[in-house]
């Protein structure tokens, strides 16, 4: 993680963003675990259900792998890397002091955790558990996925962004 001016903001200011972060993270947990009760109580795996005719649907299917099932038979391997990924940006939080990084890394590791707490506690059981996927998109892509997903998705543009945009100009908490 680009370094973020941790040197120059006054430690409360830094734990400020770093629980602003945790934050964001927990709201996507939350809204990640809800959806994925709600779609295992009212979809059946592998019966579609249009929500805006072919654009939409959802699909629940239990992933293995990762995205596009990659390695589906090295489940434990996923549970492994997401495990480090949340110690290393855990570790990276007191570095935080803008709001809009904040924000970023919240998303990242609140996706993370999603996906993780799935792949530590659902079936088969642990390490191997099923990530629950239930969003379709056929127009954008041809995979299923969850809101932990999206919010990985949303966490790397705005990383990719930030580390470009951010070096030019400077950004106001």
């Amino acid at each position: 993680m680009p370094s973020v001016d941790s040197q120059q903001a006054p430690p409360v200011r830094r734990r400020s963003k770093a629980l602003f972060s945790v934050g964001v993270a927990a709201l996507v947990v939350l809204a990640d675990q809800l959806t994925k009760l709600i779609a295992l109580d009212r979809l059946q795996p592998g019966k579609a259900v249009h929500i805006l005719g072919e654009a939409l649907q959802f699909v629940l299917v239990f992933n293995p792998g990762a995205a596009f099932s990659f390695l589906e038979n090295a489940t434990w391997v996923f549970t492994l890397l997401s495990t480090v990924v949340v110690v290393v940006i855990c570790t990276q939080l007191p570095k935080i002091v803008r709001t809009s990084w904040a924000v970023a890394v919240g998303l990242l590791l609140g996706g993370a955790l999603g996906n993780l707490i799935d792949r530590l506690f659902r079936t088969p059981g642990f390490p191997e558990g099923h990530v629950v996927d239930f969003v379709y998109t056929p127009w954008l892509m041809p995979a299923v996925y969850n809101f932990a997903d999206i919010a990985l998705t949303f966490a790397v543009v705005l990383l990719v962004l930030l580390s470009l945009l951010l070096p030019r100009e400077k950004e106001q908490g």
